[in-house]
């Protein structure tokens, strides 16, 4: 049996498998968060359901799973920036990172493999060098007060931005331990470089541990301040602290749900909070695999090697545009009939960017662009070196904008794509998909959404016909909430833009990234508030991301060991 189909494989994530698995030298002995993680169980995506399971929760502080969490590349990279003055990956290139439910900082995919740790230390060292050889803010001990105190207070100073807490009493001991053996056998500046490196290999650094303050109800902890304020600064800024957060930790002022808010909306008013906007995006839709794009050079010869990267960058500057002069809602994200362009790829894409010579926004056309569906890059990603693909474009609006899984195809059956044919169109090549009664059960749902696509051809440019054949862009969608037929990706994206699946799946995808894991039954609550706060704000997304810091998943974890 065969039917002409392409990726068969459920809606999970391209390359989820786990890393190899090691415990690196430095990992605590005791996983303090790590205990209370609970295998998650999927809750279902209708806000009325949501709401019932939280009413069945009766009203009690319910914070769901706490994962055990380590420091992203991305967070890495700003981490040893705003510290160290320094990124690591001016020394090293770390491992690829794993995905888990859509994103890297998954806390189960997490896993630590050797290639990381050497990594790791290979970073530490080289970081440390450069850190200590300008580490002026640092070096302003009085030297009549003797060598012992100038490297008491080195170690107290720098461990406190580096653990983002203070140091305990067994911890200052351990590094002046580290220090002292160096300045005996070595020389206090390699002493000093010894204490950073063993700073930067900690798990303390590496992860970012949470035990809780105080029990607030049985079981249930209330974060410490500290512990908060690094909960706040990597979630909105992918980086440390700033000086106010510690202050406020300091004076134990991150404690009350206000205070946590106000402090929410300080961070995400500043500027560096579009890298949470960015982050999310580059991993939701697999920004990656656009700059990796490549294309027959015989069928689409202006693609080239420049074009992929251009393609991933307009995304990125489109959704950017989005947030922050666009509105910032769903709704324009789905329907924004614009895009973003510089000379390059306003001539690629033939459309005018004004003789600016940098990026602007741009319209390639009032009946072209209907928001991130259209955009050359999502497009492009989805498609194959040589043609289009119904199958791909269907399942991405399927799987990333209506959180639906697929089933696997049925056994037996083989895959292979229709062959190219100069009489034919695409829609007429995959027609076996609607006859063959193998195919049909699936590819029911993809099909009549990815042919609507048709006229972005695999290279994401828009076409007006196909081996100089008409192109019908009509399709369907079912088992939606806003079934019907719609006419071309703009009656689909307005369609979807009305959807509340859509848009519990857009909450669904936040919390995945916010929270680093996947939904359990303890997130009913969390996940319905979620959801009205999107609704009661017309899709506001920058709400929703506030909302996000105003949860009992955010606020509280569970006590180590429940």
């Amino acid at each position: 049996m065969s039917c002409s189909a392409e990726v068969r494989t459920p809606l999970r994530d391209r390359g989820s498998e786990d890393a190899p698995t090691t415990t690196p030298a430095t990992a605590p002995t005791t996983t303090p968060a790590a205990s209370s993680s609970a295998p998650s169980t999927p809750l279902p995506n209708n806000p009325g359901e949501l709401q019932k399971a939280c009413t069945n929760l009766g009203g009690v502080i319910s914070p769901g799973p706490a994962p055990l969490r380590r420091l992203t590349r991305a967070e890495y990279e700003q981490t040893a920036r705003v510290l160290l003055g320094q990124p690591a990956i001016a020394f090293v290139a770390f491992p690829p990172e794993v995905r888990g439910l859509g994103f890297v900082n998954n806390a189960e995919t997490q896993n630590v493999s050797t290639a990381l740790v050497e990594r790791y230390a290979q970073a530490a060292e080289e970081l440390a060098k450069v850190f200590v050889s300008s580490a002026s803010r640092f070096a302003n001990c009085d030297p009549t007060l003797g060598e012992a105190t100038c490297s008491e207070s080195f170690i107290r100073e720098l461990g406190q931005l580096i653990y983002r807490r203070p140091l305990t009493d067994p911890e200052r001991a351990r590094l002046q331990s580290v220090y002292n053996d160096g300045v005996i056998n070595l020389d206090a500046t390699i002493a000093s470089e010894m204490v950073v490196e063993t700073m930067l290999q900690s798990s303390a650094f590496l992860y970012k541990p949470e035990f809780g303050a105080e029990e607030v109800s049985p079981g249930i902890m209330r974060l410490g301040p500290y512990e908060m304020a690094t909960r706040l600064s990597y979630l909105i800024w992918g980086a440390p602290p700033d000086a106010a957060l510690y202050q406020a930790a300091a004076a134990n002022q991150l404690q009350m749900r206000e205070q946590v808010l106000a402090q929410a909306a300080r961070l995400l008013g500043d500027p560096r909070s579009h890298r949470m906007v960015e982050q999310f995006h580059h991993d939701w839709l697999e920004l990656a695999r656009v700059g990796e794009i490549e294309r027959s050079a015989e069928l689409y010869p202006g693609f080239g090697l420049t074009i992929p990267g251009l393609l991933q960058e307009e995304t990125q500057r489109f959704v950017e545009e989005v947030f922050t002069n666009g509105g910032g809602t769903l709704s324009a994200l789905l329907t924004a009939p614009y895009t973003m362009v510089n000379p390059k790829l306003a001539g690629y894409y033939g459309a005018d960017s004004s003789g600016a010579d940098s990026w602007v926004r741009a319209s390639t056309g009032p009946s072209r662009h209907a928001g991130l569906l259209t955009q050359g890059g999502i497009m492009a990603s989805h498609a194959y070196a040589t043609q289009t693909s119904p199958v791909r474009r269907g399942k991405f609006v399927r799987g990333s904008l209506l959180c639906q899984t697929l089933p696997p195809p049925p056994p037996g059956v083989v895959i292979s794509v229709p062959e190219l044919d100069p009489n034919l169109t695409t829609r007429e090549r995959f027609s076996q998909h609607s006859s063959d009664p193998a195919c049909a059960g699936c590819h029911r749902l993809m099909d009549p959404v990815g042919l609507g696509f048709e006229q972005f051809d695999a290279s994401g440019r828009f076409r007006e016909r196909e081996n100089g054949l008409a192109i019908d862009v009509t399709g369907e969608l079912t088992d939606v909430d806003v079934a019907g037929p719609f006419n071309g990706p703009l009656e689909l994206a307005q369609k979807l833009a009305q959807s509340g699946l859509v848009s519990s799946c857009q909450v669904q995808h936040w919390f995945r990234f916010a929270y680093a894991r996947g939904e359990s039954a303890d997130d009913a609550c969390t996940l319905d508030k979620l959801n009205a706060t999107l609704e009661q704000s017309g899709g506001h997304l920058p709400s929703l991301a506030k909302a996000l810091t105003d949860t009992d998943t955010f606020l509280y974890r569970k006590a180590v060991g429940r």
